[in-house]
């Protein structure tokens, strides 16, 4: 909660106090998390290869530009 975080939880259906829920939110999250999953299972990311934070970086950017276009082709 301290970086600006808020939770967003589906309620359970029986539960008298329903907290505050977005759908397209949940789902743009789920999406996030997914992708990073998917950063993680790359090798070079995971064993961290690239120790100065700035390379480590731009890794990251490009194995998530690399899933991106991965994704849209697969689309087309």
């Amino acid at each position: 909660m301290d970086q600006g975080a808020a939770p967003n939880i589906p309620g359970k259906i029986n539960c008298k106090y329903h907290h505050c829920f977005s759908p397209s939110f949940y789902r743009e999250r789920n999406w996030v998390e997914r992708l990073f999953n998917k950063i993680k299972h790359l090798r070079q990311i995971a064993t961290r290869y690239e120790k100065p934070a700035a390379n480590y970086l731009a890794m990251i950017k490009l194995a998530a530009t690399r899933i991106s276009i991965r994704a849209y082709e697969s689309m087309a």
